[in-house]
């Protein structure tokens, strides 16, 4: 198992969550975390920010993984080239939810 020093940086391609072709190459701190990277992306604009009950999610495409918000790339073994799908999800909304 290697260890993975806290100025180590990784090579990741985001996938944008609507089209795609779209596609962001950027070099990364491996102790970066996603709710940091998208934050990142907004402030880029490469993504819009979120709605309300919205948020942004990272997916692993090698692994399959969704990885949890404050989990560092390295942590969650992004590996280096890896691809990161960005998804969009809505939270907080219930079918049938009437708040009378």
């Amino acid at each position: 198992m290697s260890m993975v020093a806290g100025n180590d940086q990784v090579t990741v391609h985001f996938v944008h969550p609507t089209d795609s072709t779209q596609v962001l190459t950027a070099t990364v701190g491996a102790v970066s975390t996603p709710n940091y990277l998208i934050n990142q992306l907004i402030r880029s604009n490469f993504l819009t920010k979120a709605g309300t009950g919205g948020a942004y999610k990272l997916v692993d495409t090698g692994t399959g993984k969704e990885l949890g918000d404050n989990m560092t790339l390295a942590a969650a073994g992004v590996a280096p080239n890896s691809t990161l799908n960005i998804l969009h999800s809505v939270t907080g909304a219930r079918p049938g939810w009437d708040e009378r």
